[in-house]
């Protein structure tokens, strides 16, 4: 995928743009990465300079750059043409971690020794006897309670089956809830593929259980996917909370140790400022050392001489100096401001900013009074500022944070980059949307914990499969088939561990039931039950039904055309903006036109997506009914739910249904919405389509045989 974009030159124009501090950098092609490396000279010394930065979107040819943290040279800096390349430094990481915990389980180095005999042979795996318990949830459906029990009886492995709608969330919550009520010194490992699965399960245990938690949320404080909801118990949300709440009761002890040896509180105070800024100012001067100390070991002739782990500890300690300089240079300015309230002038107050940390503390000893109280107190500074400006900053408190807390949550790579990780153990680890990770991936956390749930969905989309290894040749090479590519260690499990080690959650409440219906029938055998429930009301006579095709079969424009090896419909991108205007008309002409709904606008086709993303975008300002329109590929979407649900099929008029014969992806794309699902496309072109695997033929089959719930709806020409 890259080689074609690597070492082109490109023309670009770098300037601020957005938000204060954001640089968008926009490049003269259009490639399909999300990492890369603008190299660039220095104003013709000869020497290379390394802008990074993650691409955040492209169109018409445009790629627009977050930049990252870690730029050493300024986006001013940059001229106007460079080479732009893949940064692969990240994925050497990932790997890195999977490698770690290959090896881990392969030679019976993981927590639980018997992990990797287990995987090898499921069917080994001892299935303890039942237990009984008394569930926290007591509206907790009998398929669920049955997981449940299975899950806290203790075994190794256990796999349970998630169908859309079924309550995965419910489970999990249900699940970490009884662990930490049976054991509150047990320690849960909540991961995930996906953040929103992560971050509903999350705040469910939380906020919502009754029950004090103690949870840590692992991520990047600037990945705009982690739910605000849990931003709070990220580390950088956590770790400022505790500093305050400890700073300020060791001033209070000094305050009182003062009080008791008879010594002016006001001098106390004043000689705590001055070794404070002493010691914030010492300290910077370190962080900055060594971050100079560490930029040759970046270069990239040394990064070919490095190990993934090597560079990938390299690169954690450099961005952790990175927030350090940043925090301290914050707290600095804070300083000056508390000293401002111990100094009689202006004059006196700039002494002290441009006092080195010397001076400073000299400054601090002469408000210490000569006496024995006086010369004990003159240590109590130093060891008190020493501490309040280190406390909270280092790896080991955030080691600390995360070892200290009953839930730990991150996705499959993300918990394995913090702090102490090797150190820390799990009792249970629970890795939801098993299903759509690879194996190496689920191995990583699943290598930390005594005993593990995988929780996923068979019949929906497996880990993304990269054509371009099979255009390569790759796969011939190393003696793999296609479907070696879809292997996943959720779907091993499940064909070979004991029968009551898997669970099916059955009963399905977040589909309308003749949405939900249909998924069932369609995709899993009749086996999902939904839940009678009635419609939502301001939604009520939006669509003729609630599961409407809306057909594109005789316009005289519904042929699809192609970009590449891809695909749009402009007929399509038409029918849904006016289909989105004609629903948000009808809830403002009502008596619920306050509410507000979420909408998932779906494609399998990145060009379609693109249509319809502009489409939206140019129409969106005049509806008042929707608080979100999501438009993305189907693939995207997966974990993710909506009020109302429109998929553009796109195809029609072309051989063959493509990947749209794939029953995992149409699954995908139709069971995400709770209330409305819109088909739209050509009725007549999939049902025509040749070949034995057509879910598309099956929907427009059931719709058929359904009409009080669903009904296909031929666009007038």
């Amino acid at each position: 995928m890259f080689g074609a974009v690597s070492q082109r030159r490109v023309a670009a124009n770098l300037g601020l743009g957005g938000e204060t501090g954001t640089t968008a950098a926009i490049f003269r092609h259009n490639p399909l990465f999300e990492q890369f490396v603008n190299q660039v000279g220095d104003g013709g010394v000869g020497k290379l300079g390394e802008f990074r930065g993650k691409a955040v979107s492209r169109s018409d040819g445009h790629l627009i750059i977050r930049p990252s943290l870690r730029n050493r040279i300024d986006a001013g800096a940059i001229p106007e043409e460079g080479i732009v390349e893949t940064d692969s430094a990240k994925a050497d990481g990932s790997l890195g971690k999977q490698k770690t915990a290959v090896d881990a389980v392969r030679y019976g180095r993981s927590v639980n020794p018997e992990l990797g005999g287990y995987i090898v042979s499921p069917d080994r795996v001892p299935v303890p006897e039942p237990v009984a318990v008394e569930f926290i949830n007591p509206n907790i459906d009998d398929d669920k309670k049955d997981a449940v029990i299975a899950a806290l009886s203790g075994p190794a492995l256990l796999l349970v089956e998630g169908p859309p709608g079924t309550g995965k969330t419910t489970f999990i919550t249900e699940l970490v809830l009884q662990t930490l009520r049976a054991d509150p010194n047990a320690r849960v490992l909540l991961t995930s593929q996906t953040h929103v699965a992560l971050d509903n399960s999350l705040e469910r245990i939380v906020g919502q259980s009754g029950m004090p938690v103690s949870a840590v949320r692992i991520g990047q404080e600037d990945d705009e996917r982690i739910a605000a909801s849990t931003r709070k118990l990220m580390l950088d949300a956590k770790l400022p909370e505790m500093r305050k709440q400890a700073l300020a009761a060791g001033r209070a002890f000094m305050e009182r140790w003062a009080l008791e040896h008879e010594l002016r509180v006001r001098d106390v105070r004043r000689a705590m400022a001055l070794e404070r800024h002493a010691f914030l100012k010492t300290r910077l001067e370190e962080v900055e050392t060594g971050m100079q100390a560490l930029e040759p070991q970046l270069t990239d002739a040394n990064r070919k001489k490095l190990t993934a782990d090597e560079m990938d500890a390299i690169e954690e300690q450099l961005e952790g100096l990175s927030k350090e300089r940043d925090g301290l240079e914050r707290v600095l300015k804070e300083s000056m401001k508390d000293l401002a309230t111990y100094v009689d002038s202006k004059e006196e107050l700039k002494e002290f900013a441009e006092c080195s940390a010397a001076d400073l503390r000299e400054w601090a000893e002469a408000y210490a009074a000569q006496t024995p109280a006086g010369g004990q107190l003159k240590q109590l500074l130093q060891t008190h500022a020493e501490w309040e400006t280190a406390f909270g900053r280092g790896k080991e408190f955030q080691a600390a944070v995360i070892a200290a807390s009953q839930v730990v949550a991150g996705t499959c790579l993300g918990v394995m980059s913090i702090p102490g990780r090797n150190d820390i153990t799990y009792d249970l680890c629970i890795v939801d949307e098993a299903s759509i990770a690879t194996p190496t991936e689920v191995l990583v956390p699943m290598a930390r914990a005594r005993r593990t749930v995988v929780v996923g969905d068979s019949k929906q989309l497996s880990p993304f499969q990269d054509p371009e290894l099979k255009a390569l040749g790759l796969l011939e090479k190393w003696g793999l088939k296609p479907e070696d590519q879809k292997a996943t260690l959720f779907n091993h499990l499940s064909a070979h561990l004991p029968a009551a080690l898997k669970k099916t959650l059955t009963t399905q409440h977040r589909m309308l039931p003749a949405i939900g219906d249909l998924i069932s029938e369609c995709f899993y055998g009749k086996e999902l039950r939904s839940i009678e429930r009635a419609p939502a009301a301001h939604l009520t006579g939006v669509m003729p039904k609630a599961v409407t095709w809306y057909s594109t079969a005789r316009k005289p424009n519904r042929g699809s055309r192609s970009q590449g090896t891809s695909f749009y419909n402009d007929a399509e991108v038409e029918l849904v903006t006016n289909l989105l205007s004609r629903i948000d008309f009808y809830i403002q002409g009502g008596r619920n036109k306050d509410k507000r709904v979420s909408v998932a606008v779906l494609t399998g086709y990145d060009p379609q997506r693109q249509r319809l993303q502009t489409a939206v975008q140019t129409r969106g300002n005049q509806w008042k009914s929707f608080s979100e329109v999501f438009v993305n590929v189907v693939d995207a979407f997966q974990g993710r739910e909506a009020d109302i649900l429109v998929f553009s099929v796109t195809r029609s008029e072309v051989r063959g249904l493509g990947f749209l014969k794939e029953m995992e992806r149409i699954n995908v794309a139709l069971s995400r919405g709770k209330e409305l699902l819109a088909i739209i496309g050509d009725h007549a072109f999939c049902q025509a389509a040749p070949g034995a695997k057509n879910p598309l033929r099956d929907v427009i089959d059931y719709i058929r045989r359904n009409p009080q719930t669903c009904v296909i709806e031929e666009v007038a020409p």
